[in-house]
């Protein structure tokens, strides 16, 4: 089998007949990040080699568990654009919620950047 392409997550029932035998076994497991602790995250750890030098301070800060409004005095700008900064790096990474956001970013590395 190749592995280009798409990985498509889909009901079941929603497969195609024509992708039939090209459907993998996956489990898909919902739960807390204190639940995952240190069993499932390194499996989500993100390569931060893709992130802008921004994002990854960005990041690092998020990590860190820095305020919106200690983020915005350390970069200059306003709250709100920490908060529209914040949202394009969890749309960029895939994510919903800061928390999925710390956990596939990987855990702080240190006091912050």
């Amino acid at each position: 089998m190749s592995t280009d392409g798409w990985l498509l997550l889909l009901p079941a029932a929603e497969v195609p007949r024509a992708w039939a035998e090209r459907v993998l076994p996956l489990a898909v497991v919902q739960v807390g990040p204190a639940e995952a602790g240190d069993t499932v995250a390194p499996m989500l750890v993100a390569d931060p080699g893709w992130l802008s030098p921004a994002e990854r301070r960005l990041a690092e800060m998020l990590r860190a568990g820095w305020s919106t409004v200690r983020m915005a005095a350390a970069l200059g700008v306003s709250a709100r654009t920490v908060q529209r900064r914040v949202a394009a790096l969890r749309r960029r990474v895939g994510v919903s919620s800061d928390v999925l956001l710390g956990t596939v970013l990987g855990p702080p590395a240190g006091r912050g950047p």
